[in-house]
């Protein structure tokens, strides 16, 4: 298949991780679940190091990794690489940073921006880092430096590893979309990467609804805009009005107070309380629709079912969605001059990448030519745009074509539809 492509298309979606020294990590229980580590999914940015310092910084500036003088003794190869998240019911893009086995003398410092993480139904002093240790058993680093002026996240190590972004609190909603008169119930939860995950549902995730309250916890749903709320602790029911409201979506707020001292949610004298926020479309809203290989994923967005990032920028346009169990699709064209129209895989350089799950293989609509393994043959078709809009307008658009994957010659093909309609980010 074609490598570069299937490389290109991971880039219009950004997820950004990072870690911490060891002293500052929180203890690993024994009893934990353990994951395998996650393959590669896109090509690693490098950079030689020696004993003078230096630094290693992303393409587009998002991840900064600086060494200071005397960490290491001699030139030394930094990277830094995405690969697959693991960890069931993520919604970040894990990071793999190398050299993995190597301790440095002075901590190395590392800055992330969450700017593109999907902060919906979060909120930053929520944010934290996890790493997952050479046995696939993850763990959330408590001292994570959140800077909200800059939106970073930084921290300090003396080694490297897998790291990701983790929520530890989020509020999550069975549908972020509602008919007028339709329900949908919101739901608080924590993470929990000590108790093991059990039980026959194999899209299980470590964030867990029986969310532990101590004393002097406080949690108060409210709502902005119509319909009406039946709250009930860490759960509400939101019914959504008869009529198209005038502001739309309406907003599900869930206030924290009182969590001062605890290790999962930032707090302090200038933030006593804090507000998780849950937009809540009535009558429209983001749906990517995808069949492929015998599985319809309905995605909305509420990052229950999927997450949705639709965004354009310096001339390219990408749509992603991340579905549990690590199903993630892309879509890409990169000569897209911001306008509806069809765009072909070949001329266009348009470009699809599903992922089934943790451990299928990757199936693109490319795949390397018999005659020469160095020349592509394209997907027949592209991507079809049948709406365009601003920031904050809603795209929306459509594919019908063939992935192929496992090896040369376009021998393992599978048909692929597609049907989308996402509100534009960037």
């Amino acid at each position: 298949m074609n490598r570069l492509l299937a490389s290109a298309l991971l880039l219009g979606a950004f997820f950004f991780t990072s870690c911490k020294k060891e002293t500052d990590r929180m203890t690993e229980p024994a009893g934990a679940p353990a994951f395998e580590h996650g393959a590669p999914t896109g090509t690693a940015t490098s950079r030689t190091i020696g004993p003078e310092g230096g630094t290693l910084t992303l393409p587009d500036g998002s991840v900064a990794l600086t060494v200071p003088a005397g960490a290491v003794t001699k030139a030394t190869a930094f990277s830094i690489q995405p690969v697959e998240n693991t960890l069931p019911g993520a919604r970040g893009e894990s990071f793999r940073l190398l050299p993995e086995d190597a301790h440095f003398a002075k901590p190395v410092t590392l800055t992330f921006s969450y700017k593109n993480f999907p902060q919906h139904g979060t909120l930053p002093e929520a944010l934290f880092l996890a790493y997952q240790n050479a046995e696939g058993r993850y763990a959330l680093v408590d001292k994570t430096q959140l800077d909200k002026a800059t939106q970073t996240l930084t921290v300090e190590t003396t080694h490297f590893s897998d790291w990701q972004i983790c929520e530890t609190f989020r509020v999550v909603a069975d549908r972020t979309t509602l008919k007028r008169g339709e329900k949908a119930t919101l739901k608080l939860q924590e993470i929990d990467l000590v108790a093991p995950l059990t039980g026959p549902d194999k899209n299980i995730t470590p964030w867990t609804d029986h969310v532990t309250m101590t004393s002097g916890m406080k949690l108060a749903w409210s709502l902005v805009g119509e319909g009406s709320l039946v709250p009930a602790q860490t759960q509400c029911v939101y019914t959504a009005p008869g009529t198209t409201p005038q502001q739309n979506p309406v907003l599900v707020n869930l206030t924290l107070s009182g969590f001062t001292g605890s290790p999962k949610i930032r707090t302090g004298a200038s933030s006593p309380q804090m507000t998780i926020i849950t937009p809540i479309e009535i009558a429209q809203g983001d749906y990517v629709k995808y069949s492929f290989n015998g599985e319809t994923l309905d995605i909305n967005g509420d990052c229950e079912t999927g997450c949705i990032t639709c965004e354009a920028r310096n001339g390219h346009f990408s749509l992603r969605t991340t579905a549990p169990n690590n199903r993630t699709m892309s879509l890409i064209i990169w000569n897209f001059p911001s306008k509806a129209g069809n765009y072909a895989f070949h001329t266009d350089l348009a470009g699809i990448e599903v992922l089934a799950g943790v451990g299928s293989s990757r199936y693109v609509s490319s795949y390397s030519s018999c005659q020469s393994p160095y020349n592509a043959v394209f997907s027949t078709g592209g991507v079809t745009i049948t709406k365009w809009g601003n920031v904050g307008e809603y795209i929306e658009g459509n594919v019908t074509t063939q992935l192929y994957g496992g090896g040369n010659c376009g021998s393992d093909s599978k048909p692929f539809t597609l049907k989308f309609r996402a509100k534009r980010t960037r």
